[in-house]
């Protein structure tokens, strides 16, 4: 999964042009920084588990 760069100040300042208050776009800025972070690792453990089961997999048909 590719990463893809967050730009918390221009998110911010887009949300203060459409008519956010600029303590309410600091904490939606925040939020939706913290749940992308969240969602990367999320996908990224059961990757990680596939890959290690599939490793395991390989080394019991290279043993027989």
């Amino acid at each position: 999964m590719g990463m893809v760069t967050f730009y918390s100040r221009k998110f911010g300042e887009r949300l203060e042009r459409a008519g956010v208050r600029g303590e309410q776009a600091l904490a939606m800025t925040e939020a939706f920084k913290d749940a992308s972070g969240e969602a990367e690792i999320t996908t990224r453990i059961p990757i990680a588990w596939a890959v290690a089961n599939i490793k395991t997999e390989i080394s019991g048909f290279q043993a027989a």
